[in-house]
């Protein structure tokens, strides 16, 4: 569909205009069929939105640094969706439905962009389509899964563990926590101070953060990841690392695709950092949302650099590196799984504190192709991507994260 809606749907003020318009109609009743599809729509949409820039910028980085760069012959979302099918058993099923009406008004009437909504029901059609072959085991094996792991076996090998960050499971406790936030500011009961920051990396207290970037890019920046948008060129001036001595450390800053809007931050230390030191990233009070919510307190978080290597002896032991495995041999894909609706939307969603837990130390690795990281044992899901209705507190936050994953067959050029 040539519009660029679908582009502007996964940033910010498109959410915040989506969001005011929900609170607006239904006044923090969502007990109706029609706002039950609207409200799973809009759910779907955050998540997209957060989990395309935390993948792309996390795991999907690495994962260049270590199978080498994308190419046009091998898009990574396509090659990517073939490891999320067959590796765990996930069946996609698109019905084609979404509150498409609501989207044109909201385009038009909030965002200024003209649009009928014949253009995103035809969008959604053609997306059904797609994710029926996309989705299907049985093609995926007979033509793509092999080439998928000889293009990008680290990310094939990571892809589904919790322990690398930007791994589906990790993503998707991520998402949770950011459903909670978006619950409760459909209830307009968020608290800016205690939603803005979802979860950091390194996390609050974590060791073994490496001291420059020499290893790896992707691995040694700072990671914000935020509850609302953000313009991050107001932001950072509020955002500062310091070390033991409450000096500040000289940092860049960098978003997902250079983007101004975003909810995810990274700050990039310009100088090497001391050996097993204590650093702390401030973020001042005053931090701006996009609807003009400001922070009141400010917000800290710590972690201990890596020791060197002639004092490891003395210091917490080391993250193992996360390195590439083998392909898993070939097998069986039919589970007997047939998509099914999710339920009802009858409760705030839950976050799983058990998924993605993650230790902080940023998921360093060698990128080895000597030693096997398999992922989890599989379970079989099926994931009804355009359910008239969503079960919002039991669905696991694996599932979420593939919402918004199932809907990207091509690379998004930013």
């Amino acid at each position: 569909v040539d519009h660029p809606y679908g582009k502007f749907a996964h940033w910010g003020r498109f959410r915040l205009a989506f969001l005011d318009y929900l609170r607006t109609t239904y006044a923090g009743d969502y007990s109706s069929p029609e706002a039950q599809r609207s409200v799973s729509f809009f759910l779907g949409v955050c998540s997209h939105g957060l989990a395309d820039q935390s993948y792309d910028m996390t795991i999907l980085a690495r994962s260049f640094e270590v199978d080498g760069p994308e190419t046009d012959d091998f898009p990574v979302d396509q090659y990517a969706d073939y490891f999320i099918t067959i590796d765990h058993d996930i069946v996609f099923a698109l019905d084609g439905a979404g509150p498409f009406p609501v989207l044109a008004q909201v385009l038009s009437e909030s965002m200024g962009m003209p649009i009928d909504q014949s253009v995103p029901t035809e969008g959604m059609e053609i997306m059904a389509a797609v994710a029926t072959i996309q989705g299907s085991p049985d093609f995926v094996l007979a033509n793509f899964y092999e080439h998928a792991w000889n293009e990008y076996p680290w990310l094939g090998t990571h892809i589904y563990n919790d322990a690398a960050v930007g791994s589906l499971p990790w993503l998707g406790a991520l998402v949770a926590e950011q459903w909670q936030v978006v619950w409760r500011r459909l209830h307009n009961t968020d608290n800016i101070d205690e939603d803005l920051v979802l979860r950091t990396v390194p996390e609050d207290g974590a060791a073994n953060w490496p001291v420059d970037h020499e290893q790896s890019e992707t691995n040694s920046r700072i990671a914000i990841f935020t509850g609302y948008a953000l313009d991050m060129d107001a932001a950072q001036s509020r955002m500062h690392l310091r070390d033991e001595d409450g000096a500040e450390v000289p940092v860049t800053f960098h978003t997902a695709y250079g983007g101004r809007e975003r909810s995810l931050i990274f700050l990039r230390p310009s100088v090497t950092l001391d050996y097993d030191s204590t650093y702390t990233v401030e973020i001042e009070s005053g931090v701006s949302t996009l609807e003009d919510l400001r922070t009141t307190a400010p917000i800290l978080f710590s972690f201990r650099t890596r020791c060197a290597d002639d004092s490891l002896a003395d210091c917490p032991p080391l993250e193992p590196p996360l390195v590439t495995g083998e392909m898993p041999p070939p097998r069986a894909v039919d589970a007997g799984l047939t998509s099914a609706d999710a339920g009802s939307l009858d409760a705030a969603p839950s976050a799983d504190a058990s998924a993605g837990s993650d230790s902080g130390n940023g998921s360093r690795d060698a990128g080895n192709a000597d030693a096997s990281a398999a992922p989890p044992a599989a379970s079989g899901c099926v994931c009804s991507l355009a359910s008239p209705s969503i079960a919002a507190a039991p669905i696991a936050p694996l599932s979420l994260a593939l919402f918004g994953f199932a809907l990207r067959l091509s690379r998004r050029r930013r």
